[in-house]
């Protein structure tokens, strides 16, 4: 007797016969349970979900329009509500407090340790990863029937059940090492060793502030890996920046200017860099200052270093500025190199264009370059190179549906100043907000303040995630502050690297999806994915020259 089709199954269920939905039941109990569990991490959690995931399905049958995505349609169901279920979970663990968690684990069975062990475990894998291995050894079956339950091709599949027994052996491997170094007798044990020895409760007392060195390697490597990638990158463009600023420099007095900032900046990191340097020598700050202290004493540490950034930058802007005004009151002799760009620049004009096709009184596309010249008039170079259409490109751009320029206002605005509802530039400012500094609800780059906020760099929102992340309802990062939820190394919240931040921050879709975007952002910036960006950045380069100046004798007309 061939076995009957889903749409066979429904059929019947939808003709009332309840023996045609223990069969689907039966077909698909261990895949919902699966997918429950590698979202909630509990056993007897996934199996109550999966009960309550079968009761909607059989309710709700009649919403179900095409009977052959029934299993899409019930894996959909099972993980909206194993989420919603740490959602519960998280808001109820916030509620109670660590007098719940405190009772919780107070005395844990023999069965709940191996299942808690098994969790934490599959929970450091990504969920893609986490699925297939469940189902696989779950349901024991074959490559082919885990690709056929999750949807996915044999050659997906195969390539994620390897690589995700690879990532498990190494995090055995890593939790046997984390249990063993946990195990081994240290301050507490010597102490208690005296206290027995001497008869005083005092050094009895002192073992309660004993100190974690795993927690210290961790938080230590984290600090020092951050601290190179970030002074690498920083040395990187503080390098390119000062030697373009130098080398095209008016007056000598601002070439010796950025000479002595180079010095003096490079004497800043040497000495910001002590702390890292003597922890890869050796030096362990937890055993100095305590878990507790040496979390502040980074945080410190690191705010203090962005904080005179800032303010380094922001006086070295002004007073090279006021070095240049000296100079143009003192009649100064300008430097060779610049008088030569300056006579190269009268043979360059700006491109000035507009279609002759209009819309609702305005253009449909203009171009407004002004002439290059240096030193040349603020009202001249705003006259010339301010652009208004549907499409506008120039110094100044404001278009009703694009605008490229230093100064882009517009729905879609790209430039070095861009406000839009999309906006992309160095300082970006809209709803959705990409680049070097952003204010935007949603912002992505280097410095961001947001609602939903993702950086590089420092990050600040109602959801934060960054190396640097100040978040108002969660954040995940190195070095995080958050009023509620917070999961880093160095972490300060209510609920700060426990049990309620793992549960909230692994059943919010947003903080999934931030977290998952930086991971994307970091592995396209390593090795050679970057090749292709760095080509196509290049020819949008030489494009947007060709488009934005030409030589004298061929100017546009305006």
């Amino acid at each position: 007797m061939s076995t009957p089709t889903d749409e066979q199954l429904i059929e019947r269920c939808r003709s009332g016969d309840p023996a045609a939905f223990e069969e689907l039941v039966k077909r698909y109990q261990v895949l919902v349970c699966s997918i429950a569990y590698c979202i909630v991490g509990d056993f007897t959690a996934s199996e109550d979900i999966g009960q309550d995931v079968f009761l909607q399905a059989w309710r709700k049958l009649s919403d179900l329009r095409d009977a052959g995505e029934f299993k899409s349609w019930l894996t959909t169901i099972a993980r909206n509500q194993a989420r919603g279920w740490l959602r519960s979970r998280a808001n109820q663990m916030h509620e109670l407090g660590n007098t719940f968690l405190e009772q919780r684990d107070e005395v844990p069975t023999v069965d709940q340790e191996e299942a808690e062990l098994v969790w934490s475990t599959l929970a450091r894998l990504p969920e893609s990863y986490r699925e297939p291995l469940v189902l696989f050894y779950r349901q024991d079956k074959s490559v082919a029937e885990v690709a056929e339950s999750l949807e996915l091709s044999e050659a997906a599949t195969k390539q994620r059940l390897s690589r995700g027994r690879e990532m498990l052996r190494n995090e055995v491997l890593a939790a046997v090492e984390r249990s063993l170094r946990k195990s081994a007798p240290a301050a507490p044990f010597t102490v208690a060793v005296m206290a027995i020895i001497t008869g005083t409760s005092k050094t009895a007392a002192a073992a309660t502030g004993a100190i974690s060195t795993p927690i210290a390697a961790a938080a230590a490597k984290s600090a020092v890996g951050g601290a190179v990638a970030g002074s690498f990158i920083g040395l990187l463009g503080g390098f390119l920046g000062g030697f373009a600023g130098w080398y095209n420099a008016e007056y000598a007095s601002q070439r010796r200017f950025i000479v002595r900032q180079a010095l003096y900046y490079g004497i800043g990191l040497f000495v910001f860099s002590i702390p890292f340097i003597a922890m890869v020598c050796g030096w362990r700050p937890v055993e100095t200052l305590g878990v507790d202290g040496y979390k502040k004493a980074h945080a410190i540490w690191m705010l203090t270093f962005f904080a005179l950034n800032f303010l380094w930058m922001g006086w070295g802007f002004r007073h090279e500025k006021r070095l240049r005004e000296q100079a143009v009151a003192g009649n100064d002799e300008r430097l060779p190199r610049y008088r030569k760009l300056q006579e190269a620049g009268t043979t360059i004009v700006g491109r000035r264009w507009t279609s002759n096709q209009s819309w609702l009184g305005l253009p449909l596309c203009q171009i407004a370059f002004p002439d290059y010249q240096v030193g040349a008039d603020r009202e001249q170079v705003k006259q010339q190179g301010t652009a208004r259409a549907w499409i506008a490109i120039g110094h100044c751009a404001y278009g009703r549906l694009l605008a490229v320029g230093h100064r882009a206002i517009g729905p879609i605005a790209v430039g070095t100043q861009a406000v839009g509802i999309i906006s992309l530039g160095v300082f970006a400012v809209g709803v959705f907000a990409g680049g070097v500094m952003c204010l935007a609800p949603l912002a992505a780059g280097v410095i961001t303040v947001g609602v939903i906020s993702v950086s590089g760099s420092m990050a600040a929102g109602m959801y934060a995630v960054a190396p640097l992340a100040f978040g108002v309802r969660a954040a995940k990062g190195a070095m995080v502050l958050s009023a509620q939820y917070a999961e880093g190394p160095s972490a300060f919240a209510p609920h700060a690297n426990d049990a309620a931040a793992t549960a909230f921050i692994q059943s919010s879709a947003i903080m999934q999806r931030l977290d998952s975007l930086l991971q994307m952002l970091v592995q396209a910036t390593r090795g050679t994915s970057l090749t292709p960006w760095v080509v196509a950045f290049v020819c949008v380069a030489v494009l947007l020259q060709r488009l934005v100046v030409q030589p004298a004798h061929g100017r546009t007309s305006d």
